[in-house]
């Protein structure tokens, strides 16, 4: 088991959330005619979603035994967050994933399919690819950081 590694997996949730609230502003800056949905749900589908993202990556790079524990601190502070639907979204995002990209998690690829997940949860509409931009740059915004969470 890797303690560096379960330490650091404390953490994503926390600064999920963090980083959700933050980009909530600049994407607002960015669209302002796109904000049709609430902060409240920005921030819910994006912690959801960078946290998702951060344990993803974690596993090419731990044991079974870490990657497990990470992922149960993971569900156990989304449900803490989020008592509702947190970990409802984070099975809806498991299974849009695995849908839309097999498990093959290229940057590009990811950061498109993590604003097309949001974009469709907040909008509740179907992709125009007029929203492509939109997309990535949501994509951008709440992937980039837990791409790299682990590095």
């Amino acid at each position: 088991m890797n303690k560096k590694q379960l330490i650091e997996g404390e953490k994503i949730v926390t600064q999920a959330k963090i980083n959700a609230t933050c980009s909530y502003s600049s994407f607002l800056k960015k669209y302002p005619n796109k904000i049709t949905f609430s902060t409240n749900d920005w921030d819910f589908f994006s912690t959801v979603l960078s946290s998702f993202i951060a344990v993803q990556f974690l596993a090419p790079k731990s044991d079974d035994e870490t990657f497990n524990k990470v992922y149960e601190r993971v569900t156990e502070d989304l449900e803490r967050l989020y008592p509702t639907n947190g970990n409802r979204a984070l099975v809806d995002c498991e299974n849009y994933f695995e849908q839309a990209l097999g498990g093959n998690f290229k940057p590009d690829e990811l950061i498109l399919a993590s604003g097309s997940w949001i974009w469709r949860n907040l909008t509740r509409k179907e992709l125009e690819v007029s929203d492509r931009e939109v997309i990535y740059s949501i994509g951008v915004l709440t992937s980039n950081s837990f791409i790299s969470y682990w590095d």
